[in-house]
């Protein structure tokens, strides 16, 4: 009887642990269900995150395009100037140096 008995223990200590077992494994599945959604959401969320960074690129290039383009024409205007490219007065005539080493127009205007 006490082997029986013991067997009996035995099986039923058996069945408890393949049960703990059995619910272990369900919670692994459901773990892994929640993972797999988790990265997927991510993914999606790392989408959504790039083109909305990608659009508000695009829409702050798009509202400094004016103002950036207007100071590389006045930077480009002035580099020309700087070259002596576009020289807006051309001075003809006869001059006059003095004796301050200052040319004078024959209008009587100085230039320095």
């Amino acid at each position: 009887m006490d082997i029986k008995y013991t067997l009996e223990e035995e099986i039923i200590n058996l069945e408890d642990l393949l049960s703990d077992s059995r619910k272990k494994v369900k919670e692994l599945e459901n773990l892994q269900n929640q993972v797999f959604k988790m990265e997927k959401e991510k993914a999606q969320l790392q989408k959504a995150y790039g083109l909305a960074v990608f659009r508000f690129g695009l829409v702050d290039a798009a509202q400094n395009y004016h103002t950036v383009l207007t100071e590389n024409r006045k930077l480009y205007n002035d580099v020309q100037d700087l070259k002596g490219i576009r020289n807006n007065y051309h001075i003809k005539g006869c001059f006059d140096i003095c004796e301050d080493d200052v040319a004078t127009v024959l209008t009587g205007m100085k230039l320095r």
